[in-house]
């Protein structure tokens, strides 16, 4: 291996090793910071090809993503510098941790709707293609970083499609087919990757197959189970046509559930107020003597009020609900139940 590549690079240490190269962890001896250089056979590319996708990485400015310093050409190999992401991928916190708990999952879940969309939304459109827990970097404070950008060179030509990438178990169906992919390939990516999250189910595995969320675990809200369903439908026209409707889906339940908890938590300081309401009118003239004319009425009727208040309340706040879960419960019992970026022009 290399001491110094590019004249200022400094190599430390291999950091992964693919069928087209290697990453390795260098520091930058001028700047003197850590970057990952991305070695790439260069497999009968044009120069100026490659030059001109790796200048349209470099003006890429989103937080989720890896910032891209430098690229160059060398004998039979393409360097590709980039920012060092610190962390563990998304497949390493699985193989540790087995799953993601939904609130978290919903929230990686909108920033991945954030780059995915921001790639989308440039001119030309950038598809990532390979969305997948491996590609997705957790930093030691919980951010995420979509990695592995690199791999577009041998992938993009003219703006046309050239060889099929993705992971299978990720990627749709039509991904494999000419002139099949589109926004809703990421999308379809997105789901896959948000119900391994929550499930702990890999589609790499065996016998995989992938049922709804709910079957697996009952605590998993109803509305992410709807959003996996509908981001992985088989047919593209069935799923959400934008990252943006994806994250309005993710963000609406999210706004609903604080709402409804604020809601809940009003709800039980009114029931406790009117609870002591009633015990003040109940206790206090109980204390002092209830004169025999006044009982038990009049002296009932205020303590009567605040409680009928109070089982009125717990009713529309609770009573609601387990009905609900009742009716769900009922229903389970009788169901059957990168390598890269691509961009359009």
């Amino acid at each position: 291996m290399e001491q110094l590549i590019g004249n200022k690079f400094e190599i430390l240490k291999n950091l992964g090793e693919g069928g087209t190269g290697e990453v390795l962890l260098a520091r930058d001896i001028h700047l003197n910071r850590l970057v990952a250089v991305k070695k790439i056979k260069k497999e009968n590319e044009q120069r100026e090809q490659a030059r001109k996708e790796m200048e349209f990485l470099r003006e890429l400015n989103h937080p989720n993503l890896p910032a891209v310093y430098d690229f160059w050409e060398e004998k039979e190999w393409l360097y590709l510098v980039m920012e060092y992401v610190e962390g563990i991928t998304l497949e390493q916190f699985l193989k540790k941790n087995r799953k993601v708990e939904p609130e978290q999952a919903i929230s990686w879940g909108i920033k991945l709707t954030e780059v995915l969309g921001y790639l989308h939304s440039r001119k030309p459109p950038v598809l990532y293609r390979d969305l997948k827990p491996g590609n997705i970097m957790i930093k030691p404070g919980g951010e995420l970083k979509l990695i592995d950008l690199g791999a577009c060179m041998k992938s993009v030509e003219s703006g046309k499609q050239k060889g099929y990438v993705g992971t299978y178990g990720y990627a749709p169906s039509e991904q494999w087919r000419p002139g099949g992919i589109s926004v809703r390939s990421d999308i379809y990516a997105l789901g896959a990757v948000l119900h391994e999250m929550v499930t702990g189910m890999n589609p790499l595995e065996a016998g995989y197959e992938r049922r709804p969320v709910r079957e697996y675990d009952r605590s998993i809200p109803v509305f992410l189970e709807k959003v996996i369903a509908k981001c992985t439908a088989k047919e593209p026209e069935e799923r959400y046509q934008t990252m943006k409707k994806v994250r309005e889906a993710l963000q609406a339940n999210t706004i609903y559930k604080k709402t409804r908890k604020a809601f809940r938590s009003l709800g039980s300081l009114v029931i406790t107020l009117f609870s002591f309401g009633g015990i003040v009118f109940w206790g206090y003239p109980l204390i002092n003597g209830v004169p025999k004319e006044d009982f038990p009425f009049p002296y009932l009727y205020e303590p009567l009020f605040f409680m009928m208040v109070v089982v009125i309340l717990k009713i529309l706040l609770k009573g609601r609900t387990a009905f609900i879960k009742k009716i769900e419960k009922s229903i389970l019992v009788t169901e059957k139940k990168f390598d890269g970026l691509h961009v359009m022009k």
